[in-house]
């Protein structure tokens, strides 16, 4: 998860740990029904009607490329929201606790895995490369 800037040398490290793995990589990508699924009995979850934060995880999952994304919201540890396209697995995390919001967004990111697009990317499959080790 990028929370701030991302400096060169970061971008430099991402660069040689793609290089370093990407032959190791393959596409181990669920589906956002079986995130959802495992997500729920993962953790203790209030499902909700968030109107605006559902608005906003759908349009950033057309943006992902869902054309009619079907957004289910709920909370975590009673300040975390989460949103999740059941039919991409695209999800979003929001808090203003930092440390719950990014460990879920980092469980839920190496449960989902990779698809064959994200393995293209040197930057989403270096971020999965460093949770997972």
């Amino acid at each position: 998860m990028i929370k701030n800037k991302v400096s060169k040398e970061k971008i430099e490290e991402w660069k040689r740990i793609y290089e370093q793995e990407k032959d190791f990589l393959i596409p181990n990508r669920i589906s956002g029904k079986e995130l959802n699924q495992i997500f729920k009995n993962k953790y203790k979850v209030t499902r909700c009607s968030l109107d605006k934060f559902e608005d906003v995880v759908m349009k950033n999952a057309k943006d992902y490329g869902e054309e009619n994304p079907d957004v289910i919201a709920y909370i975590v540890e009673e300040d975390v929201m989460v949103g999740i396209d059941i039919k991409s697995g695209y999800f979003q995390v929001e808090s203003n606790n930092l440390k719950n919001m990014e460990s879920i967004w980092d469980d839920l990111f190496l449960i989902r895995g990779l698809s064959k697009n994200d393995i293209e990317n040197y930057v989403i499959a270096a971020q999965y490369l460093e949770l997972i080790k």
